[in-house]
Parts: C-alpha cells; sequence; structure tokens
C-alpha cells in the first residue's frame, strides 16, 4: 500500500485545512481534545511567533486524507548549541498538553508511520526531533523502535504520568469505590461548609461573563502558586491568554467546564476541564487558602467528577503530574514517554555527544 505524503508549511495554508483537519480526526477515533484544530489554531495565535508549522499528510491511492503528523519546527539553544528541534505542534512548556501523536486512520496506522520515518530522512529542516507529550500504551513507542533502529541515534525519556478515573454510570457507585476514609472526608466536609454559610456549587455557563470567571481561576490560582513559593509557565500572561482565548471556544463548542465553588456568593475554589466527545480533561484549579480548613479543593473535585458523571463522561483524565491528592480519587494511571532522536547533522551530532556525556557523568554522580 502507497501512500502519496504532502506537507503544509504555512499558517495560511493550515487555516484553509480546518474541514479536512476535522474529519480526519472525526474518522480516526481519536478522543484527544489537544489535537483539536481549535486548540492548535489557538496556541498558534499566542505562541506561534518564530515555530515553524510541518504537518505531514497521508493521502491513500484514491486520494482520501487517511494520516496526519501535526509537526513543528522549533528554534532552541540546548548544551551552547543552536538547534532546529521538530516537535509536534503545539508540544512544550508553553501549555504541556498531554497524549499527542500521529492521527491516523487504522488500516493505514504502520505504513503512515514508516512513510513518516522515511521521509525525515530526506528533509534537512531539522536537527533533533522531540516526540513528546504521548502515552506509553498506544504501541507507537514499539513501532517507532523498529523504524528508528539502524538508521538513527535516538533515546527513550520517561516523561510523568497522567492518573485517571474510569467512570460508572452514577455518582453513588463512583463513592463505593473510594476507601471508607474518603467517603467520610467528603460527607463531613460538606456538612461543615453547609453550616458555616450558604454554599453552592456550579458550571459557568454565560458565554458574557466567562472572562470573570477566567480571570477568577486565574487569580486563585496564581495566588496557591504563591503560596507554594513555585513558578512556571502557569503564571505568564501569554498562557492566560491563550486559555482566555482557548475557553470561549469550547464554551461555543460545549466542551468546557468552568466549576466554581462559592461561600457567601464569594469564590472560594475554581475547576477548570474539558469535556470533549467522552472524556474530561482537568487541567487546572485555583483555591482561596483563607478557606483551606474547608477543603475548596477536595469538594470542587467531588462537583466535578460528579457533573462529569451526570454528564455521560466514561473517564476523567487528571493529565501530567504525580500529585498525591489525584491519586486520592484515581486508582489507574498512564505513563506519557518521549522519543529523541538526532540527525545526521554536525549540530545534531554535537547535541547527541554532549547529551550523552550529561546522563553519563549524572549517572556518574547519583551512583557515589
Amino acid at each position: 500500500m502507497v501512500l502519496t505524503l504532502k506537507v503544509i508549511s504555512t499558517y495560511d495554508k493550515f487555516l484553509d485545512f480546518r474541514r479536512q483537519w476535522d474529519d480526519l480526526l472525526a474518522r480516526s477515533g481519536n478522543e484527544c481534545v489537544f489535537l483539536t484544530w481549535e486548540w492548535t489554531k489557538t496556541w498558534l495565535d499566542v505562541f506561534g511567533d518564530g515555530k515553524q508549522v510541518h504537518i505531514v499528510l497521508g493521502y491513500s491511492p484514491d486520494n482520501i486524507l487517511v494520516a496526519m503528523a501535526p509537526m513543528m519546527v522549533r528554534k532552541v539553544s540546548r548544551f551552547g548549541v543552536s538547534l532546529n528541534r521538530l516537535e509536534f505542534l503545539g508540544s512544550g512548556h508553553e501549555v504541556t498538553p498531554d497524549h499527542l501523536g500521529l492521527v491516523t486512520l487504522d488500516a493505514y496506522k504502520q505504513r503512515f508511520e514508516f512513510e513518516f520515518f522515511r521521509y525525515l530522512e530526506r528533509v534537512v529542516l531539522w536537527d533533533v526531533a522531540l516526540l513528546r507529550d504521548m502515552r506509553e500504551d498506544t504501541g507507537f513507542i514499539e513501532r517507532a523502535a523498529g523504524y528508528l533502529d539502524g538508521s538513527y541515534t535516538w533515546a527513550l525519556r520517561a516523561n510523568g504520568v497522567c492518573p485517571y478515573i474510569e467512570l460508572p454510570r452514577s455518582w453513588d457507585e463512583y463513592l463505593a469505590t473510594l476507601s471508607p476514609n474518603n467517603r467520610y472526608n467528603i460527607g463531613r466536609k460538606e456538612r461543615a461548609i453547609s453550616k458555616k454559610s450558604p454554599a453552592g456549587f456550579e458550571l459557568w455557563k454565560d458565554a458574557g461573563t466567562l472572562s470573570q470567571g477566567m480571570r477568577a481561576l486565574q487569580e486563585l490560582h496564581r495566588q496557591r502558586m504563591s503560596d507554594k513559593k513555585r513558578d512556571g509557565a502557569s503564571l505568564e500572561e501569554d498562557f492566560w491568554c491563550f486559555h482566555q482565548r482557548i475557553a470561549h471556544e469550547f464554551h461555543e463548542k460545549g466542551w468546557l467546564l468552568l466549576g466554581v465553588l462559592r461561600m457567601n456568593g464569594r469564590i472560594v475554589a475554581c475547576q477548570y476541564a474539558f469535556h470533549y466527545k467522552d472524556r474530561v480533561f482537568f487541567y487546572q484549579s485555583g483555591i482561596d487558602r483563607s478557606f483551606n480548613k474547608y477543603s475548596p479543593g477536595l469538594l470542587s473535585t467531588a462537583h466535578m467528577i460528579r457533573e462529569s458523571i451526570n454528564a455521560g463522561a466514561v473517564e476523567y483524565d487528571f493529565l501530567r503530574g504525580s500529585e498525591a491528592y489525584k491519586f486520592h480519587w484515581a486508582k489507574a494511571q498512564r505513563k506519557n514517554t518521549e522519543i529523541i532522536i538526532w540527525n545526521n547533522t554536525f549540530k545534531a551530532m554535537l547535541h547527541r555527544t554532549l547529551f550523552f556525556s550529561k546522563k553519563w557523568i549524572r549517572t556518574i554522580f547519583v551512583s557515589l
């Protein structure tokens, strides 16, 4: 089976490709919200300066789009070496998506992967490829190893874990899966907060005031990060510019879950997630520290899971991070993996030498 490859290498051509992108994503059965055209386009609008779009398309012999590798080239400097790095479009530190990868119809999956790696051998636009934020359990890693061995020097690295809940049909069924201590804590905190003041949880419905809800999330999240003396991309203005835009996009599509917990009319917790197809992706939260004794984080998380079950979702994905609170709710997890591939350019070979030297030195010091 021969596939014809074509490439989209400009933003304007990407914009013209929306209908085909949406159609392929739907036909592929892929359920990752971070691979939607809306997410990708918003990412390019906010973070696209200095990145080169490079989307590789696969067409069947009868000229039907059957596969896509949404890629970009980012200029980076590592170990003092300036590199052109090939990555999944939208991956990276700016908004740290998960579950990225190629989008293919099952019947063409292995053939397109083979053709994609062969294509990389023919183009010189990249020095290093960093394929990150991928699920380990898709089989792609094992197949990629077969394509890469003998052609490239490459390495595999763990990239965190994503705890998740397989949601039952009712909240009571889910509660029964929790430990007696967790069930007791939820009930005790709900009683405590209701005795203190009128309290309620709601999903933000009004598009006209959605920016206000997102600002509340931003402020509570920044407060929490400051309390813990942490920094990161979620404190940057561009991060919140992106999420203001994506929240409005997703609200219009019916994919947004912005939950707020109020006490006496005051927002004391925000939960920010996306409901795409039949899965919920929890992304961000914000908690008012002055109400910590009422555990607003625990209660708002409980409400979000209950709302997700009521909406018919079959999975609640906490996304990347092994924070202890996630495992109070989730019993399963998926591993994320990344592949680093070095091209046969001088800069790539220099970077490769420095990369393995640093890894070797770190191993020595750890073993001492």
